[in-house]
């Protein structure tokens, strides 16, 4: 019976993991960087793009 029960408390965890999206625990987070500019000028990087989560991003503003 003992084993029976182990066998049936392993079979659940697989089952439990198989159920779990691959892509959410091996990929991380991405995010869209949006910019709005107001009047004249540019941003680099530009709107638009994605970054991984965690990602420090530095912005250059342009004046044209």
């Amino acid at each position: 019976m003992f084993k029976k029960t182990i066998i049936i408390a392993v079979l659940v965890m697989l089952v439990a993991m198989v159920g779990c999206s691959n892509n959410d625990i091996l990929s991380d987070k991405k995010y869209t960087l949006t910019i709005e500019i107001e009047g004249k000028g540019q941003v680099n990087p530009s709107s638009g793009q994605k970054f991984v989560e965690g990602t420090t991003v530095s912005l250059k503003a342009s004046p044209d």
